[in-house]
């Protein structure tokens, strides 16, 4: 068997995806090519998240050093100094706690660049229904402590999910319907969620996105947020 020290198996995933997954971070190992295929080898693992440096030079390293290494994933990290400041009142936003539809269809549009989407070995349905089940573990506040839409007549056209993570407010979903966008609604609701964190005295803000998403990107960049960290993401399947 392998090294479980340096594979981490995931529950959770495991769980929801019916295969036995784990990660390894590359970052924090000294292991040799050599040794971590024999370990993935070795391993009873359906899937192995790879965690590696975003240098874009590493993406063909890492793809030839590590056997059935498929770049997946390049994940970023952004940060935001919290500006103390008060916003007036939006009548189109509305806090939720009930899941319907709308809320479904906006949640499922915001994962079409994740790496459950992109890579193929996933049936369709399944990074849907990862991404719904984000969005019912935010509005039952299991994994988020705010969640706010844009509703016009009746229909909810945008959401924003806030939470805690590293003593910093959270953004962890952030979209717009497709037939909604282009009218700065995304930039009104990073407004509110600045507001509700100079509210709770948090001094930053963050999010994370994928690099390939060149449209969330240029809209945090936009609002003032900068690159943290990025990290590459790598999906083997054996």
């Amino acid at each position: 068997m392998g090294n479980f020290n340096t594979l981490q198996a995931l529950d959770w995933d495991s769980d929801f995806f019916k295969k036995k997954i784990a990660k390894i971070d590359l970052q924090d190992i000294e292991l040799n090519s050599t040794q971590i295929n024999r370990l993935i080898a070795d391993s009873s693992f359906d899937l192995i998240y790879c965690f590696a440096q975003a240098d874009e030079g590493e993406i063909p390293f890492i793809t030839s050093m590590l056997h059935h290494a498929m770049w997946v994933d390049g994940k970023a990290t952004y940060l935001k100094t919290v500006e103390a400041k008060s916003i007036d009142e939006n009548p189109f936003f509305e806090s939720v706690r009930h899941i319907d539809e709308d809320l479904y269809d906006l949640a499922i549009q915001t994962g079409v660049y994740s790496r459950f989407h992109v890579d193929n070995n996933f049936e369709q349905n399944q990074y849907k229904e990862l991404y719904k089940k984000w969005i019912e573990n935010s509005v039952n506040r299991t994994i988020a402590d705010e969640v706010i839409v844009y509703k016009e007549n009746q229909k909810n056209l945008a959401l924003i999910t806030l939470g805690i993570k590293n003593a910093r407010t959270d953004i962890g979903l952030l979209g717009v319907d497709e037939h909604a966008r282009g009218k700065g609604i995304a930039s009104q609701l990073l407004a509110y969620a600045e507001c509700y964190a100079a509210n709770k005295n948090f001094k930053e803000m963050q999010v994370v996105t994928q690099t390939q998403n060149e449209p969330a990107c240029r809209l945090y960049e936009k609002y003032g947020f900068y690159v943290d960290s990025l990290v590459n993401i790598f999906h083997i399947w054996k």
